[in-house]
C-alpha cells in the first residue's frame, strides 16, 4: 500500500520484503539491520534467516528507520503488530556488545531518487561482522551501510500480513 504524496512518485519506489533486526525497545528503533528476502511465503523465521542470508551473500543492510515515522505516524504500533520473535546480536560496532534484539518481518519502501547521496561517497560501506543467535543457532553475517546497495532512501514501513 503506497499512500499520501508518494503515489505520484510510484515509479521511483522499490518495496523490499525481509527481516528487520533491532535492539529490543518499546519505541521506534533509530536504525535496523535489514535482510531482504525474496519469496517469504510459508517459511518460519529460521528458514527465512537462512534464505535471506544466502540470497544476499551473507550480508544485511544497516538502514535508518526512525525517519519513517513522519510518513507513518502509527509506526510504533505497526511494529508491534508484525510477526516477530527475539534473539541475541553479538557485534563490535553497532551496539558494542551482546544485545537482546527483536526480529520482525516487514517491508521497507525505498525512494530510488536518493541513490548515491554525496554525503556517503567517502564512507567505507562495510560496517561490522555480527552473530545473530536465534533458536539456539548462530548466524554470522556482515552488515553494510544500506546506501552502498544503491536502493535509495528508506521512506515507509509496511507490515507483512501472515500468521505469527
Amino acid at each position: 500500500m503506497i499512500s499520501g504524496n508518494l503515489t505520484a512518485q510510484k515509479n521511483n519506489l522499490e518495496t523490499l520484503s525481509g527481516i528487520l533486526i533491532f535492539a529490543k525497545t518499546d519505541s521506534i528503533p533509530q536504525d535496523v539491520i535489514f535482510i531482504p528476502v525474496k519469496n517469504m511465503e510459508g517459511y518460519d523465521f529460521e528458514k527465512l534467516l537462512t534464505l535471506g542470508l544466502s540470497q544476499n551473500n551473507n550480508k544485511g543492510l544497516f538502514v535508518y528507520f526512525q525517519g519513517m515515522r513522519w510518513r507513518t505516524p502509527q509506526l510504533a504500533s505497526l511494529l508491534k503488530e508484525c510477526a516477530q520473535t527475539t534473539g541475541i546480536l553479538v557485534d563490535k560496532k553497532i551496539y558494542n556488545n551482546r544485545t537482546d534484539v527483536q526480529i520482525v518481518l516487514g517491508q521497507i519502501i525505498f525512494d530510488k531518487r536518493f541513490i548515491g547521496a554525496e554525503s556517503y561517497e567517502n564512507i567505507d560501506p562495510f560496517l561490522d561482522t555480527v552473530q545473530l543467535i536465534y533458536n539456539n543457532k548462530s548466524y554470522g553475517f556482515e552488515v553494510w551501510w544500506h546506501e552502498s546497495s544503491k536502493i535509495g532512501a528508506s521512506v515507509l514501513f509496511e507490515k507483512i500480513e501472515r500468521d505469527r
